[in-house]
This record gives structure tokens, sequence and C-alpha cells, in this order.
């Protein structure tokens, strides 16, 4: 199991988006063309990959339940069958227009990969919002690792039984699918940054709820739903600004660079989680790390949208 999961975590932490890029580029390129802004395409598109990813993710839990109480741990050579023919449509049925040649010789393409690198991370220091948004693209990380490690665990202790998990589990993914028709870029642009503090308060208030044990438990499902949706808006809303900000050159480059972040991000937050854990109970740590997150990553989040906004 540490053989596969180390497998699986290179396999993300290289992951260079480069069907999405290609698609967002293709857009970007469309809309200079007619000489318009590609900014709310592509954030339309960023949300509607999430609305995909949801569904397919709600349609596959339920399904790899029920088939694999009828053949077993055979169902991972169907998933390995599956992602070898969605490979092969991949390379016969979308070329991409925007590879650029490497040069032949071992010394000639490593100097070409170190140039795309070198050129990724100049971006990355020059542009200061790509580096904020990097910055909250970790932090988000203290509620997505928090949430799905431990919801379980959490819902368990405080009560819930243990055949309802699956319900739970559909609603926060149709939480997700709902609030990805949430642009939070129409959200900053109709109010103010000051209108702002009244959803910092309830979101408190919300972590008071989840620490009181004497609350219902369905008010407390609805409290926890609430952070799921505005993790879910913000990050939406990240994975498109960088989208659309970053340039053709660097959008592999530093969205291999994002995922790599958010691995190391990820392995912090699990690793003070361990730590927190042997000192209090579950249902304590949870909304304290909430809280964490929800304060950390909306002072960045909302700082970036602030610098881009007077840019």
């Amino acid at each position: 199991m540490t053989i596969a999961w180390f497998i699986y975590g290179v396999s993300v932490a290289f992951d260079s988006g480069t069907i999405g890029n290609e698609i967002i580029l293709r857009v970007r390129d469309h809309y200079d063309h007619l000489g318009e802004s590609s900014a709310k395409m592509v954030d339309t598109l960023v949300r509607l990959d999430t609305r995909i990813a949801t569904i397919c993710m709600i349609i596959s839990g339920f399904l790899g339940s029920f088939i694999y109480q009828q053949i077993g741990f055979s169902l991972y050579w169907c998933s390995l069958i599956g992602a070898t023919i969605c490979i092969v449509t991949i390379f016969i049925c979308f070329p991409a227009k925007n590879i650029r040649t490497i040069p032949q010789g071992n010394s000639a393409s490593i100097t070409k990969i170190k140039h795309v690198f070198t050129e990724g991370v100049r971006e990355l220091i020059d542009n200061k919002n790509v580096g904020i948004y990097f910055c909250t693209l970790a932090t988000t990380q203290i509620f997505f690792q928090s949430h799905f490690q431990f919801w379980q665990s959490f819902f368990l202790e405080i009560g819930m039984k243990q055949h309802y998990l699956g319900l739970l589990y559909v609603l926060f993914q149709s939480v997700s699918f709902v609030v990805s028709f949430v642009s939070m870029r129409g959200i900053l642009a109709r109010y103010k940054l000051a209108s702002i503090l009244p959803y910092v308060l309830c979101t408190t208030l919300f972590c008071i709820i989840l620490l009181l044990t004497s609350v219902n438990i369905y008010i407390k499902i609805f409290a926890y739903s609430i952070f799921v949706a505005i993790f879910w808006i913000i990050s939406n809303d990240i994975n498109a600004q960088l989208r659309q900000n970053l340039t053709e050159k660097a959008l592999s480059t530093l969205t291999s660079l994002a995922s790599m972040m958010t691995r190391i991000a990820s392995i912090i937050v699990l690793t003070i989680l361990s730590v927190l854990l042997h000192l209090l109970p579950v249902h304590v740590v949870i909304p304290l790390m909430f809280a964490i997150a929800m304060i950390t990553t909306l002072a960045s989040y909302l700082y970036a949208s602030h610098k881009n906004a007077n840019c």
C-alpha cells in the first residue's frame, strides 16, 4: 500500500494538466484573436471541469461499491483497463497544437527542459499575484486534507451511524457540484471587501457549532457543508485565475509546480494533524483546522484579489 501511494503521489506531483491547459490556451487564443477578454470563459471552463469531475465521482462511487461486491479486487483491473482506454483515446483524438519540439540528444533535451523550467520559475517570481495565488492554493490544503482524510472519523465520533456515511459523501459531492455554478469573481465584483466580514463571522460561528457537543447533528452537517462550499468556490477561482494569468510558456511548468506545492503542503498538514490527534479528540481538531484554514486562506485570497483588481 505504501508503494502504491508513493507511485500515486509521484504521478500527481508531476501532473502538468496538459489536456486542460491545451483547452485553456485555445480558448485564450480564440478570444485574443477576437479582441475580447477570455477571463469569464476560463472561469466558466474551470467550474465546468469541477462539475463534470464531481458527477463522475458520484457515479463511480456508486458503481464501484456495487461492482466491488460482485468481483472484489478485480475491480482494480477494470480501472486499469479503463485508464488505458482513456489514454489511447486522448492520443488518437486530441492532437496537441502547442507542443514545442525538444531537440534530439540527452544533453540538448535536458538543457531545453531546464530552460522551460527556468522560464516558469522566473514568471512565478516576477508575477507577484501568481505567487500569492500559489500560497493560497497551499493554504486550502489545511481544509481539504482535514476534510478528505477525517470527515468519516469526525461524524462517527459525534454520533453519526456508519450506514449513513454514504449519503453524507453524496451530500458533500453535491455541494461541490452546486457551488461550481458560483463565481467568486462575480461576488467580489458585486460586493466590496468589507462586506466579506459577515461571512467571516458566520464561519466563526460554524466552527463553534462544530465544537459544541450539545448541538444537533443535522445543524453540524449544515455547518460542515458551508465550509465545503466556501473552499470549493475559492479553489475553483484560484485555478481559473492561474490559468488566466499565466503565459503559454509557463502554464504547464507552473501547473506542475502548483501540484507539487499542494502535495508538500498536504504532507505538512497531515503531519500536524497526526500530532494534534494524539493530544486532542478528532471532534476538536477538525473545527480547529477549519478555523485556521479559513483565516489563512481568506487573508491571502482576498489580498490577491485586491491586488489583482488594482493592477
